[in-house]
């Protein structure tokens, strides 16, 4: 999972990446001005078709420039869904990172599939948020019966114990 993935008009970093890695890769439209701008991505070695390209949630509530991408990989194991996602990062806007993180979840939830036999959906994500901000970000984020249904197995709190968070995975 990539962020902030330089695109112009001629290329851009994750297909420069996929190609020379020989992997498959979505990514999201650029976020930019005069045909330069940043994008997320996800890479993966199996084939990867696209879920969604979705606009997070800005301050006021509307489509804002931050993305997600997720793609659903087609893995020996089955269908695994997987997003990148990047959240705002003033430190004083607390509140549009936890309404962006309700939104991730909310998306998460959707493409989660049946949780008894599908894989869970992977995140990885610049969250902008220290260890100690981010379980209080995706709490008060995400209601605590979309955390369960996305997580039966482990608590959110332990995934998010390192003391900086710059991949967020969970089941």
């Amino acid at each position: 999972c990539l962020q902030e993935v330089w695109v112009d008009a001629d290329d851009d970093a994750a297909a420069i990446i996929a190609r020379e890695l020989g992997l498959h890769s979505v990514r999201t439209v650029p976020v930019g001005r005069g045909g330069v701008g940043f994008a997320n991505a996800v890479l993966s070695r199996w084939p990867i078709d696209l879920i969604a390209d979705e606009a997070l949630p800005g301050r006021d509530g509307m489509p804002g420039h931050r993305r997600v991408i997720a793609g659903a990989v087609g893995s020996p194991w089955g269908r695994w869904p997987v997003a990148s996602a990047h959240l705002d990062h003033r430190f004083d806007d607390s509140a549009t990172r936890q309404r962006q993180a309700r939104r991730l979840l909310e998306l998460a939830e959707q493409w989660r599939g049946d949780p008894t036999t599908d894989l869970p959906v992977v995140i990885g994500a610049d969250l902008n948020a220290v260890a100690g901000l981010v379980f209080e970000l995706f709490a008060r984020g995400g209601s605590d019966s979309v955390l369960h249904s996305l997580n039966d197995h482990i608590s959110v709190k332990a995934l998010l114990a390192a003391q900086k968070i710059n991949t967020l995975s969970y089941g």
